[in-house]
């Protein structure tokens, strides 16, 4: 679960949490782009790289999480960050 390879099953009740959160985030995503709202997505993407951070220092600090998810973890986060900062910059 996220990388972490000893997920207990008190840990697990995470799971439905982040699923939550992902989806309410990939319905917004979807939602701006139908409406033409380029400023908002991008907005939207700078402040949810703060996810990315929190996800990324919770792998980092878990003994047995699997290290090559914090190098995905980072790429998405400044993914995010860049594109968020080219759609506020340079969108219609």
């Amino acid at each position: 679960m996220f990388g972490l390879g000893s997920a207990t099953p008190e840990a697990s009740i995470l799971m439905p949490a982040a699923t939550g959160r992902n989806l309410g985030a990939g319905m917004f995503v979807w939602i701006m782009v139908l409406l033409g709202e380029h400023k908002s997505l991008g907005a939207f993407f700078l402040c949810w790289t703060w996810t990315g951070i929190a996800d990324f220092k919770v792998l980092y600090g878990h003994p047995k999480a699997e290290k090559r998810m914090l190098g995905v973890n980072v790429c998405y986060t400044a993914a995010l960050g860049v594109l968020g900062a080219f759609l506020i910059g340079y969108a219609p």
